[in-house]
């Protein structure tokens, strides 16, 4: 039950997050995983936000997971406890992502690794 509402609050937030106009929004899916990414930016930072959630079954069984996401600019990664979904969050003064570029993910969990892209939807 604890997993369903924080994948409910994620998808909510990343629909708010999606109502605003000129907002390139990313996604992306494999055959156990979908990605959603959003990223705002102005003159001087960008922010990028995002969830990578289980879509197979019985995500409680996930134990540990380690994933990376990268883009023409960064590389953001982690592992650790899965607990329902994986937040992403990125904060860049520097170079900023090209709204064509899709952003790689690679997800390792349970001995299974799987990668897919996601691509600019709107």
């Amino acid at each position: 039950m604890k997993t369903h509402f924080i994948i409910i609050v994620m998808l909510v937030s990343l629909l708010c997050m999606a109502g605003c106009e000129g907002t390139p929004q990313y996604s992306g899916s494999s055959a156990h995983w979908k990605g959603y990414y959003t990223v705002n930016s102005n003159d001087d930072v960008e922010n990028g936000r995002g969830t990578l959630i289980y879509k197979g079954e019985k995500p409680e069984n996930i134990k540990k997971v380690k994933w990376s996401v990268t883009d023409n600019t960064s590389e953001q990664s982690g592992d650790g406890t899965f607990t329902g979904a994986i937040s992403i969050n990125e904060s860049s003064n520097g170079a900023k992502h090209q709204k064509d570029e899709p952003f790689h993910v690679i997800i390792e969990w349970d001995a299974q690794k799987e990668t897919f892209d996601m691509k600019l939807s709107n």
